[in-house]
């Protein structure tokens, strides 16, 4: 059994600040994070799918686990959709819609609902097992396998790709290697920062020896392939669940409820602390001091306005094109290392595994370049902005406000970069770099798809010849630059302006901690009781208190 206890550490550090902020007036915005954020705790669940091609006993894997035959087996691979496993002390099926609209269904329909991917874009399927609920938080995903269609297969890899915590991927052991569908998933998962176990199903069926050599050619063609190293279990028709169960502990799932919210209680405490020590340092100052800071910091805002409106344009220009450069490079690179792969579905009429090896190769390209260069990029312009507020950080120094204006605001926004998207309101965990990548790796190939599948079929479809130099050729001199040409078009305007979205968001980052100073600073001046008659030594106390709180919270989860 999972020793899951992270959920009650992190609501017991809510609780204690929440409790030590009590209905304190000027932090009152805090007090209001920390109920958003203890929602988010309360709801948030571990979401683990299990991937793998058609008929590699994910299905199967899952019933075992559950000790109940609930899950279809024996579908065809066109009409399976993704399943989320949730424990309920009431039965039942909930169909979730594009628009997150909801239809509930009894478990008995579960067969028939299998064929239903048009209507709906996943079921939860709530049971009442103990397994299920000695796992929560946990939730696992039964997928849909690679073999489905690749409307169903992509739809459901772009959702749980970008949802996901951790994934578990099975292939079976009477394959004699990893199918390349597979190998495909692996580097997307790769390339956004997330972790994987590697299942194989279906040890029993074949010799030992066998075993040994399947498991070798697997490691042989994770550490060609993806550059990594990964230990291999493999499971029986008798020990799968254990096996299940021993690589859920093995993935510890408390690390990634953590990692989930860690940045967001930071955030909350240092903006707290930040607050109380501007309140102590104002309280301290001189009218004149006090008079010259908000003339600075409203030069501050001055000063991000006026640079981002100079640099917008010239921002957009440098980073996009140094985006699409990355991405025409990222793209030659992978089509060089599947060349032998494409050759041989070319050569072998396989358009329609071609096409999608091809759609699996551009997207991982995209999903690699944009997922390091959006987040390069924020930081560059996070640098820029934070420059042009020279002036106020020596004067809230100078004046003994603040060791490091600068510095404070940065982290606060590059906390808000980290968590999730929208801050923490937002009712997705996946962050706000990770959601503008998918946005713009979707939109850039929905827009693309027809022109590079036409552009396939008008180059390779009525070639009849077979020699892999020529076809190697016709890759790399005609294939290749229109398919980049086509990228490059599809993304540019997406890119520009997710670009001017994320200098505008920064800047207003920016701006919004600046005036939230100015607000303290004003309301200390023009309200006698903004401060709720606390004192200096008061307002060190309830210093210390956070600080305290803020520590341990940091020993015990750093």
């Amino acid at each position: 059994m999972i020793n899951f206890k992270a959920q009650k550490q992190f609501t017991n550090f809510v609780s204690q600040l929440d409790e030590t902020i009590g209905d304190i007036s000027f932090l009152s915005n805090t007090k209001e994070l920390l109920k958003c954020l203890s929602t988010k705790i309360e709801n948030k669940n571990i979401i683990i799918p299990i991937i793998g091609t058609f008929n590699c006993g994910k299905s199967t894997l899952l019933n075992s686990l559950i000790q109940r035959s609930i899950l279809p087996t024996s579908i065809y691979p066109e009409t399976s959709i993704a399943m989320e496993i949730h424990y309920s002390c009431k039965e039942y099926i909930l169909g979730i819609k594009e628009n997150n609209g909801e239809c509930e269904f009894s478990i008995d329909e579960i067969h028939e609902l299998s064929s239903k991917y048009e209507d709906y874009v996943y079921f939860k399927v709530f049971l009442n097992s103990p397994i299920l609920k000695d796992l929560k938080p946990i939730v696992l995903v039964d997928m849909p396998g690679f073999n489905s269609s690749s409307k169903v297969h992509n739809r459901a890899i772009n959702d749980y790709l970008l949802k996901a915590d951790h994934f578990v991927i099975l292939s079976a052991s009477n394959q004699d290697n990893i199918d390349m569908s597979l190998i495909d998933r692996v580097n997307e998962i790769k390339a956004i920062n997330k972790d994987f176990d590697f299942f194989l199903s279906k040890g029993d069926l074949i010799e030992a020896d066998k075993l040994t050599e399947v498991i070798n050619n697997h490691e042989m063609t994770l550490a060609k392939y993806c550059n990594l190293k990964k230990n291999f279990y493999t499971t029986s028709r008798t020990n799968s669940p254990e096996q299940l169960m021993a690589i859920l502990e093995n993935i510890n799932p408390n690390i990634l409820f953590i990692d989930c919210f860690r940045n967001s209680f930071d955030d909350i405490c240092n903006d707290a602390l930040n607050n109380i020590n501007l309140i102590i340092k104002t309280i301290k100052s001189q009218n004149d001091d006090i008079d010259k800071i908000i003339v600075e910091l409203n030069k501050a805002i001055s000063n991000i306005k006026e640079t981002t409106d100079d640099q917008l344009s010239l921002y957009k220009s440098k980073y996009t094109d140094t985006i699409l450069d990355n991405i025409s490079l990222e793209i030659k690179n992978n089509f060089n290392d599947n060349l032998n792969i494409l050759i041989s579905l070319i050569k072998n009429e396989s358009y329609e595994d071609l096409t999608q090896k091809i759609y699996n190769i551009i997207r991982f390209s995209l999903l690699h370049v944009l997922n390091v260069d959006i987040e390069r990029i924020s930081n560059i312009i996070n640098n820029e902005l934070s420059q042009s507020m020279s002036d106020v950080n020596s004067q809230m120094f100078y004046l003994n406000f603040d060791d490091n204006f600068t510095q404070s605001i940065k982290k606060q926004i590059n906390f808000t970069f980290d968590s999730n998207f929208d801050g923490i309101y937002s009712k997705d965990q996946s962050n706000l770099i990770l959601n503008q990548v998918f946005e713009l790796t979707n939109a850039s190939y929905n827009s693309a798809f027809k022109e590079v599948k036409d552009v396939l079929l008008r180059i390779f479809a009525h070639n009849e010849n077979t020699n892999d130099s020529l076809i190697k050729e016709h890759i790399e001199n005609d294939f290749l630059k229109e398919i980049i040409s086509i990228v490059a078009n599809s993304l540019k305007d997406n890119l520009n302006k997710k670009i001017e979205d994320i200098i505008n968001l920064i800047s207003h980052e920016f701006i919004k901690n600046i005036k939230d100073k100015i607000h303290i600073i004003e309301n200390i001046e023009k309200d006698s009781d903004y401060l709720d008659n606390f004192n200096n030594e008061e307002l060190e106390k309830l210093s210390n208190d956070i600080l305290e709180i803020y520590e341990n919270f940091l020993k015990e989860f750093n």
